[in-house]
């Protein structure tokens, strides 16, 4: 069974790579192309935190906005996307998570919204089942936590200006798929 969990996780460190596509870049540069929104318009700006440590870097969520795709987020990147003023709707979905994140944002003309992405309480008690049961485990933390506040992948964290320019500093660009990113 060790011979086994060794290989597996041998497998999963030859195959996720040592290199990362992180991009450092100037601070002022990169705030100037989040910056304002266009007139009449709000931004919101999604980010994912850097993991230290982690040998592997999947992808934390796929991002919608109005039900709209805007992309995969993935751990050390953001994405942006202005919109008209007004109440939108951000949500999360993982690839095998039973679940959505589903948050309500109300904008207003001329400001940008920031938000960080963090594993919901759910997500950490499924990751923590499957940890100490295997897939069993798994899927019994999934059914005993379905009925939480927010059944997603992830929590959407509301982030200062002076806080957001401080983690997009090291952030990678992804691009809103088609929708003004």
């Amino acid at each position: 069974m060790f011979r086994l969990w060794a290989g597996l996780c041998l497998t999963a460190v030859l195959l996720s790579g040592c290199a990362t596509d992180k991009v450092v870049t100037d601070v002022a540069a990169t705030m100037q192309r989040v910056g304002q929104p266009a007139a009449g318009k709000s931004r919101v700006v999604v980010l994912a935190a850097q993991k230290r440590g982690l040998l592997f870097q999947g992808t934390v969520c796929d991002v919608t906005l109005d039900g709209a795709p805007l992309g995969e987020l993935k751990i050390g990147t953001y994405m942006h996307i202005d919109v008209p003023a007004g109440r939108h709707q951000l949500g999360a979905t993982q690839t095998l998570f039973a679940g959505q994140t589903q948050t309500d944002v109300t904008t207003q003309a001329g400001r940008a919204y920031y938000f960080r992405v963090q594993p919901s309480q759910r997500s950490k008690a499924i990751s923590a089942g499957a940890m100490v049961g295997g897939v069993a485990g798994a899927l019994v933390t999934s059914a005993a936590s379905s009925g939480s506040d927010n059944p997603g992948p992830v929590d959407f964290v509301p982030l200062d200006e002076a806080a957001a320019r401080a983690m997009i500093e090291e952030f990678q660009l992804v691009d809103a798929e088609g929708r003004g990113g």
